[in-house]
């Protein structure tokens, strides 16, 4: 369920061809750039672009692997590889984030509404604007509420289910 989660994250990000990647490295464990752009079925030059920024997000690695005893960087293997362990951790880390995101918004969200609460508490008659507002603060505290809910679900599954 997790790789199946990596995977629609990795797919919103980088497109069909990035996912594709993604579950190769995993399958194949280590892979050289043309092995990937041949199994993927990819342009080697579009291979190559995702797997740079793939790596700057730090979802796959290189390993450097010397031909000769030299180790001059033109006679290295470079060896693209998935640590789905550190996947998680980084992917928990983002979810944290996003949590943290979506409950700040919430606060701002309830401090704006706080004064027509107030009357809503003390059963004033609101206005035609205030009503609206309610309303509108309604519906957007429901999705907050709702996607810190799925957030801390994904949380779980990411963290507690190794």
């Amino acid at each position: 369920l997790q790789i199946q989660h990596a995977q629609s994250i990795i797919r919103s990000k980088y497109g069909l061809p990035g996912s594709r990647i993604f579950r190769l490295l995993l399958i194949k464990k280590r892979l050289e750039e043309k092995q990937v752009a041949e199994m993927a079925i990819l342009p080697k030059k579009e291979v190559r672009i995702l797997l740079g920024k793939m790596m700057t997000e730090g979802y796959i690695s290189v390993q450097d692997v010397p031909k000769d005893a030299n180790r001059r960087p033109n006679r290295m293997i470079h060896l693209w590889t998935v640590d789905f362990t550190e996947v998680s951790k980084l992917l928990v880390e983002r979810f944290y984030q996003a949590w943290v995101n979506l409950r700040d918004r919430s606060s701002h969200e309830d401090a704006q509404i706080k004064p027509t609460l107030a009357k809503v508490k003390q059963a004033l008659a609101l206005s035609e604007d205030e009503k609206k507002n309610l309303e509108i603060w309604t519906k957007a505290n429901k999705r907050l509420r709702l996607s810190m809910l799925k957030v801390m679900s994904l949380i779980q599954l990411f963290r507690d289910y190794d």
